[in-house]
Parts: structure tokens; sequence; C-alpha cells
């Protein structure tokens, strides 16, 4: 095998019209720069003249990776055109000895025998047919930044001194132009990066003060803000609250969400969601297993270091990337504020509604500064309200919050008893509601509607609740806040505790017994009761129930043996006989002395209620 070195040209030469000549052809590299050609003509101008200056058939060129060191190739002059072959090799690699010489010596290497010689890889050699192969480092700035390989397939070459010499310093012109064309595309991509990135913040900044003139707007609200990120992203978008529902959408159609419940529980949408850990936005892939067709960019929606949800903007009418991702930043900052005023707005109308409240119960306000305030609230003071005081049996234990209260008794009414407003705070140590109501025999209806919204909050204590009777102007207030603590004195004295759940008594179903109630403690109420109704106590019950009956009855109808016997059913000296016999086991006649019939109906309504507080009957809401 033979050999021959030689050593790079830095234009000091033997044959100066070497040099002339390479000069010469460069011209054209030179023009090729000035008119700023694709960086493969350039290399392919490169390998053509390199041909022409040495009369030779080959050339292959080969750049430096700079990640890996190693150099691949890019392009080269044949008969055909054979570039995608060339770029599927890469020079520098283990076996590639010619390659590691040259880079050694940043010289030429000549190889005469190159099937036999142990330095190129000798497959590649058999597979174009080389005979002898020169491989010229491209040197610019003392760096081999590439290599030229030269042959004339199995003919026979003579590779002169002179023609070597023209090589090297053409191919280190070559490598010249190629840094300066290397330096001018990554110019010229810089200012493409630049201009690309001043539009994204121009049409970033349009899209910023577009969102943040809707939230100072005020009156726009979340709606206005879903429609404007669905204009600016073209995409069709919908925000989450906290739990996941939906609260606005944007774009005229209804986009699929990775947090809709049938999605977020898929094993995939999880992994794809457990990216936002550490990001206010990602870009999720489809997950068509789950039921999303669909790339979504997911935002998330924070305020204070606390989530309030998220904004999803699903990839339909136009394809989804950094600015949309960008744009959504922004969005879910000022979908953050509105929800932030929104709730501090929420807040101050809770506290005057507490207040407002707190000033009806308590009485002694200036009516008109009061009538004044309710109606910047929306409530009309004169208009029908009931007053509810809720409170735990057991002092210590912890009802639900008057808001909570107020809110779930607001959304059963609607459902039972009409839209009907709920005003809710707490008053000394019980919970206040007043309820508008459309009449003033609604008791009932009420505490069938206070039951439900108490198990809807899971209440795990017994709470008493009572309900005063209608209120039909700023005076009543009080009076009815004082029934209805009444009322739960009384049942916290005679009602019978149970584990949970809750016992409501209304002003309405006590009557006229609401004041004895009031009046006497459980002692008190025996001795009454065994006063006034003597003997009548000591009978068989079976016995004692139509003879209360005939009472309760007589009373109601205004003290009439006809209409008693009609509501009854029985005949009218079935009346009379019950009278008489009430008359002689109490001492009391109540066809004939007025106050002891007042006595006795007071003494069996007493009876009645006392009887259903020790039972679990109708005075109980489970």
């Amino acid at each position: 095998m033979s050999t021959t070195t030689l050593a790079p040209a830095e234009g000091q030469f033997e044959d100066q019209s070497a040099y002339k000549e390479a000069m010469a052809a460069f011209s054209e590299i030179a023009a090729g720069l000035n008119d700023e050609l694709p960086l493969d003509a350039l290399l392919h101008l490169l390998c053509e003249k390199l041909c022409r200056l040495l009369e030779i058939e080959r050339c292959s060129l080969y750049l430096k990776d700079a990640e890996t060191g190693l150099f691949r190739g890019r392009v080269a002059h044949y008969k055909v055109d054979v570039d995608d072959v060339i770029q599927r090799y890469v020079a520098g690699v283990p076996a590639d000895g010619l390659t590691r010489e040259i880079l050694e010596t940043k010289e030429a290497v000549l190889i005469a025998d190159a099937q036999h010689d142990p330095r190129p890889v000798r497959s590649q050699m058999r597979r174009w047919g080389v005979r002898s192969m020169f491989g010229v480092p491209m040197i610019a700035r003392g760096e081999v930044i590439g290599l030229a390989f030269l042959d004339n397939a199995a003919d026979p070459y003579p590779y002169t001194r002179a023609q070597r010499e023209l090589a090297q310093v053409f191919a280190n012109l070559g490598a010249s132009a190629i840094v300066q064309a290397e330096g001018r595309a990554k110019l010229r991509a810089n200012l493409s990066m630049i201009t690309r990135q001043n539009e994204l913040l121009r049409r970033l900044s349009s899209a910023n003060d577009r969102l943040t003139s809707i939230v100072l707007e005020g009156a726009s609200g979340l709606d206005a803000i879903a429609r404007a990120i669905a204009e600016l992203a073209g995409n069709p978008c919908v925000i989450l609250d906290g739990a996941g529902h939906r609260i606005a959408e944007g774009g005229g159609e209804h986009p699929t969400s990775p947090l809709d419940p049938e999605r977020r529980d898929h094993p995939q949408v999880g992994r794809e969601l457990a990216k936002l850990a550490d990001k206010r936005v990602v870009m999720l892939a489809p997950v068509a297993a789950a039921g999303l067709p669909r790339r979504v960019i997911v935002a998330k929606v924070s305020a204070r270091g606390e989530a309030w949800g998220h904004l999803v903007i699903e990839e339909r009418r136009q394809a989804l990337g950094t600015l949309e991702m960008a744009t959504a930043e922004r969005a879910a900052t000022a979908i953050a504020l509105e929800l932030d005023a929104l709730r501090r707005g929420s807040e101050l109308e809770l506290d005057l509604r507490r207040a407002l409240v707190s000033e009806l119960v308590r009485g002694g306000e200036d009516t008109t500064a009061l009538e004044r305030r309710s109606r910047r609230l929306g409530v009309d003071v004169y208009a029908p309200h009931a007053v509810i005081v809720l409170a735990a049996r057991d002092r210590s234990a912890r009802p639900p919050t008057a808001t909570a209260l107020a809110a779930a008794l607001a959304a059963g009414t609607a459902a039972g008893l009409g839209e009907v407003p709920v005003l809710g705070a707490e008053v000394e140590d019980a919970i206040t509601l007043v309820v508008e109501v459309g009449d003033a025999s609604r008791g009932e209806e009420l505490a069938t509607a206070l039951g439900a919204a108490v198990a809807d909050l899971d209440a795990e204590a017994e709470l008493l609740a009572g309900i005063s009777t209608v209120c039909l102007g700023p005076g009543d207030y009080p009076r009815a806040h004082f029934e209805a603590s009444q009322i739960i004195g009384l049942l916290r004295e005679h009602s019978r505790a149970t584990a949970a759940g809750m016992r409501v008594l209304s002003s309405e179903q006590l009557g006229a017994s609401r004041f004895l109630f009031a009046s006497h403690d459980r002692e008190q109420l025996d001795g009454f009761l065994r006063d006034v109704l003597g003997g009548l106590l000591d009978e068989d019950e079976a016995k004692v129930a139509p003879l209360l009956e005939t009472i309760a009855c007589y009373t109601r109808t205004g003290s009439s043996t006809g209409r008693t016997a009609a509501a009854l059913g029985i005949h009218e000296n079935s009346v009379r006989n019950r009278l008489a016999r009430i008359a002689e086991l109490t001492g009391r006649d109540p066809v004939g002395d007025g106050e002891a019939r007042l006595q006795l109906q007071l003494a069996e309504q007493a009876l009645r209620l006392r009887a259903e507080l020790a039972s679990e009957g109708a005075v109980a809401v489970a």
C-alpha cells in the first residue's frame, strides 16, 4: 500500500498558479454566497468546481455534527443524484481509520489501494467501486468542519502535487464559504424567529388587552370571556369550576373536555392531566379510547394560591400551537380575576343579607333606613315572611352554617313552593332564617322543605327548628323571632331526644297552647293538666280519646253541637252525652262555662302536642 500525506495549503504553494486557479474557481462560489444560495446548493457547487479543477469524476461532502462530533454525508457530485444515499453515511465511526487520520493530522490523505487498505471502510469502497481515495479536510479557523472525499471510480488517477495543493486550498476556501453560509442561515433564522416572536407578542398583547377590557367592564361576565377566547384561539372552549362543572362556553360548539366525569378517570387521560401538576397550561394528546378524539389545551385557573377551575380549548377549526397556549394562559388569568370579583361580590352580598336579618329580628332600627337597605338586596319587608330559628339540641354541637342552610332551603323551596327568597344569619347561639311565603298557612310546607334542606347537608347532630307566624311589616320580625326561639326552648324541654335528624314545630301547629308551653316547665305543665282535666286523665285511653276529640271539635265549631256532630260523623245526642261526661270527670262545664271551655281547649291541645313531642310523630323530620 502506498500513502501520500499533504500539508494543508495556507497560501504558500510551490506552484502559485494552483492558488490562482483555485481562487478563479471560487469566484462562482462567492457569487453564490452573495446570491444567498441555500446551503445544499452551495455545497453542490463546491463539489462540481472541485471535480472540474481536478478533472475527476466523483466528490462527496460530509459536514461535522456539533452534537456527536461525527461527520454526516450531505451532498455528492455524481452522474446521477445520490444525495439521499450519501446522507445515510456517517464518517468518523470507530471503523473509519481514514477519517481518524485526517482529523489527527489535519492533513489530506491519499489511499492508493482503497479496497485493500485497512483504513477506509472497505465494504463501502467495494460497493462504490473505488480504486484510490483522496480525503481532504475542510479547515476553517483551525477546525475541521467538513470532509471532501474524491475518487475516479475504478480508473487510476495520478493526483499530482499541484492537484493535491489545489484540492486543499479549494477545500479550505469552501470551508470559509460554508461557515459564512451557515452564519447567514442562522442570522436569517434568528431574524425570522424574532419576527415570529414579535408577531406572537403583538397578537398576545392584543389578546391580553381584549381580555382585560372585558374583565374591567365587569358586566360582561364569564360568557363574554369564553366567547373572546374562542375567537382568539379559533376553536371552541369551555370554562370549568373546581368540581369540573361547565360554567361557560364559547365558540358555538360543545367542546369535549378531558375533565368531564366520563373521561377524567380513564388511566391515559389521568396520565395526560398529571402534566398539570407543575405547569399552568399543557397540550394534551388525543385519547380516542376515552372519547377524547382531538388535542386540547388545558389551563389552570387559580388565584391567591387556590385552584378555582380550568379552561379547555379543543382543536377543531384550526391547529393549536404556541400562540394558543400563551393565549390560554393569559385567558386563565382573566377568568381568575372575573371569578375573584364574582366571589368577592357574592361574599359582600352575603354579609349584607346577614346584617339585614340581624337588624330585622332585633328591631329598633330606623324603618326608613331598613326599607332602603332591604330594597337594595331585593327584599320586600312588607311581603309575608316567616322567621325560622334552628339550633342543635346539644348546645355544644355545631349545626350547618346559616349561608349553607339558606342556600339549601332556597333550592328546596324553589321546587316545592316556587322561587322563595331566603335570608340567613347566625343570631345569638342559633341560626335565623327569614323566608318569604305566599300566605299565612304554609308552616307544614316550610317544615317539609326545611327537613329536606337539612338532609341534603348531612347534619349529624339532632337539630331543632321553630317556625313563626307570618310577618307583614318591619315591626313583626322581632315578635316572630321571639316566637320561633320559644319553640326551640319548648322542643328542648318537652320533645324526646333522637340520635340525628330534625324536629320541626310551627306556631301554626302550637296554636294558643304556645303560651302555655312557653310559661310552664314540665312539672308545671303536668300540674296544669291534672288541675284542668282531673279524672279524665285516669280513664282508659280508649275512652279518653273520643272525649278529647269532641272537646277539640266543639271549640273549633263555635260551641255548636250540630256542627260538632256533623264533623265527627255521630249523632247530636252523642255529642251532648260526651260533653256531659267531660263535665262529670273534670268538674268543668264546656257548654255553660266559657272560661272552663277555654281551659279544656288549652289542656286538650297541650296534652295532644306533648304526646306528639314525646314520639316520632308529625313534628319529627328524619
